[in-house]
């Protein structure tokens, strides 16, 4: 912020600076020579503006440099009383949010694995921010059951975020827009997305709801 500050009045002080002096060059009589030949007219033509309309020309030049410079200081001056406040939404943690459907429903683990025996088999809800995330249903590693994986995956591409459409037949999520392709995990198969997709982690609340909240483990995926 003191920096910001700082920027502030070095613009500020250069927007009063230009008031009182003339910036911008004065037009040469080359200039005047290369317009002449462009319209058609002889060179010889182009006479030297007279020293009164040449000090209106300086004055004129005079306040529109001046005025660039206050709108530029007022630029400047919004960004630095902005970016701290961009700074900290940026920072702000995610609050845990519980997973809806996408007619806002709450979801109930124990239905929505009744709607997906399958491993494997995935569905999109509401997540984190509003946010569409993938659950996932996967094989209970401690007998043949399904369960809900323990992550849920940010649907939006990472490429310029359209929405990954997942494709049982080939087992993969695929990017509409440019074709990214993602493998069932959320890794990048086929660019141009950057990134694998993103994670969330998935928790199941006494109540049989689905918590959604900030994935702070290592990448499983890496």
């Amino acid at each position: 912020r003191k920096m910001g500050t700082f920027t502030c009045l070095v613009v500020l002080w250069l927007a009063c600076a230009s008031e009182t002096q003339a910036w911008a060059p004065t037009i040469r009589p080359a200039a005047a020579r290369t317009y002449a030949r462009a319209v058609g007219h002889r060179a010889n033509m182009c006479a030297q503006p007279s020293s009164e309309g040449a000090a209106q020309q300086k004055v004129q030049r005079r306040e529109m440099t001046g005025k660039a410079a206050k709108l530029a200081a007022a630029g400047a001056c919004a960004f630095a009383l902005v970016q701290p406040v961009m700074a900290a939404n940026k920072k702000r943690k995610i609050e845990p949010v519980i997973a809806t459907d996408r007619n806002m429903k709450v979801l109930k683990s124990t239905k929505w694995l009744a709607k997906h025996p399958k491993p494997g088999m995935r569905e999109l809800v509401v997540g984190l921010n509003g946010e569409p995330f993938w659950l996932i249903a996967e094989k209970d590693p401690t007998d043949d059951t399904t369960s809900l994986a323990a992550y849920a995956l940010k649907a939006e591409c990472t490429h310029l975020g359209c929405l990954a459409e997942w494709r049982p037949p080939s087992s993969k999520f695929i990017c509409p827009c440019h074709g990214s392709e993602y493998d069932s995990v959320g890794r990048v198969t086929r660019g141009p997305a950057p990134t694998a997709l993103a994670l969330a982690k998935v928790d199941l609340l006494d109540d049989d709801r689905i918590q959604l909240s900030t994935w702070d483990l290592p990448d499983f995926r890496a």
